[in-house]
């Protein structure tokens, strides 16, 4: 305010002056012979050199305020330059502690982990499975999250493995269909004539429970004696140590449904392996939807599950309006009111369920094929049968 009041007087004291310099170009001395009246031209000069007085006096204190204020900004970017420092400080502190991960990386059953630097910056931890454990696939290293220092999801696995045939000492006791195995001091469901304790490792028939071994000379991975009297014996599907690293699953997960007894089928575990699960029965009509087909990943076996209602199997394939939504090979099928990725001439087919869009990605056959198939969402694949078991089948 102070500032404001002395630029407004210096305006008015500069403006008297210029006034009296415009009264006359030749100066301001006889400028202020206005009047033939001595006493009033000398009241004009005095009041004059008053307000030149005034001006001057006003402009030294002004130019007194500006030095002021130079310096007050002088150290107002001093104090911004040492914050602006102080902030570049703080930003390269913050950037180290971002990176830091104080807790243990995540745990990996049956292995061990390595934690190493990279560039300074980034903690890695590198998993190696366990003597006896071989990988089964996933990502081997996990990596401190940038932003919030946390350890990335792992997604490492390993499963039980065997040196050679004579050495596994594993507690598996399943076959790799899932079966239970039959103990080796017994000889039911199956007789058998390994009886001699010296071909197990274990130097005891009965310390060898019902544990998978590889005895016998024809036998070079470990097996067991079922407890299914229709299946005599089948591998225990374990792999062997020191492998390269190929994706194994190891058996598939067991699917229970509410209606009947559920046994996966697969032929070998490792990646792109494919599992089938069967009914052992068929009941009441259910509409869930379901693929009854798991798929070894690189995560292991895809999500499978599976309804056992008498909708699930077919009589007449064009007839079928069970809720099957994948191909034998677990593709997902593709919307029959799509034509994305394939197209296709059955948008306005008459399907069992009214429409292409009631048909929704149902298992169906618009065509009279003589099977339930569609088309799939993969690109590379235009469509594949469904495999919908026999009604005939379960009756």
């Amino acid at each position: 305010m102070k500032t404001l009041k002395m630029l407004l007087l210096l305006c008015f004291a500069v403006s008297i002056v210029t006034a009296g310099f415009m009264m006359d170009p030749k100066g301001p001395k006889k400028s202020f012979q206005i009047s033939s009246d001595q006493r009033t031209n000398y009241a004009y000069k005095r009041s004059y050199y008053e307000f030149k007085s005034v001006a001057e006096r006003y402009v030294k204190d002004f130019q007194t305020e500006i030095d002021v204020i130079s310096k007050q900004l002088s150290t107002l970017q001093n104090l911004l330059d040492t914050f602006e420092a102080d902030m570049d400080s703080a930003f390269e502190i913050a950037e180290d502690i971002r990176y830091e991960c104080n807790s243990s990386p995540p745990v990996v059953e049956h292995s061990f982990a390595i934690v190493i630097k990279v560039n300074d910056t980034q903690q890695v931890a590198v998993y190696t499975c366990d003597p006896g454990y071989t990988y089964a696939g996933g990502e081997n290293k996990v990596r401190c999250d940038h932003d919030y220092g946390q350890w990335d999801e792992a997604t490492f696995r390993c499963t039980e493995c065997f040196i050679n045939r004579f050495t596994y000492q594993g507690a598996r006791s399943k076959t790799e269909g899932g079966i239970e195995c039959q103990r080796w001091d017994s000889q039911t469901p199956h007789s058998h004539n390994f009886t001699n304790p010296e071909v197990y490792p274990e130097k005891s028939i009965t310390a060898a429970e019902n544990y998978c071994r590889a005895i016998g000379k024809s036998f070079h991975e470990p097996w067991c004696f079922t407890t299914d009297p229709n299946l005599r014996w089948d591998y225990c599907g374990i792999p062997k140590c020191n492998r390269s690293l190929e994706n194994d699953c190891g058996s598939p997960s067991l699917v229970t449904s509410s209606n009947s007894n559920v046994t996966p089928r697969h032929s070998h575990t490792t990646y792109g392996a494919r599992a089938s699960y069967m009914c052992d029965t068929l009941s009441d009509p259910t509409q869930d939807e379901y693929c009854p087909v798991s798929v070894c990943t690189k995560y292991g076996w895809s999500v499978a599950s599976i309804s056992c209602g008498a909708l699930d199997c077919v009589n007449s394939s064009t007839k079928y309006v069970g809720k099957r939504t994948c191909t034998v090979s677990g593709r997902t099928c593709q919307r029959w009111s799509s034509q994305y990725p394939h197209t296709h001439r059955f948008m306005k087919t008459t399907f069992p369920d009214g429409s292409a869009a009631d048909a929704g990605n149902y298992c169906r056959d618009p065509n009279g094929y003589g099977t339930t198939w569609c088309y799939t969402i993969d690109p590379k694949v235009s469509w594949e049968v469904c495999d919908v078991p026999s009604c005939g089948k379960f009756q």
